[in-house]
């Protein structure tokens, strides 16, 4: 390697490893998971900036709002919450 130099290594490595040609393509992702990231990923938009009580607290009434579309309430008890049919 008397005439090598390091930069060349260097070249050589990152063609041989990360050239597009030499590297597995990743499979299609389907439909439905691109879906779910771009929900996924507006939720964190959403609440990235928020403070833990803040979570809490949207996670709350989002909970509460769920229920309450499918017929239930919530409850708070001596664990925490349950539900109860409207």
């Amino acid at each position: 390697m008397g005439n090598v130099k390091p930069k060349d290594l260097t070249l050589f490595f990152v063609t041989l490893f990360f050239d597009p040609k030499m590297m597995m393509r990743k499979p299609k992702e389907p439909e439905f998971m691109r879906e779910l990231h771009r929900i996924r990923e507006e939720m964190y938009e959403e609440t990235k900036n928020l403070t833990t009580k803040e979570r809490v607290k949207r996670t709350h009434r989002e909970v509460e709002e769920f229920l309450k579309t499918h017929g239930y309430r919530f409850i708070p008890s001596d664990k925490g919450y349950r539900m109860e049919s409207i």
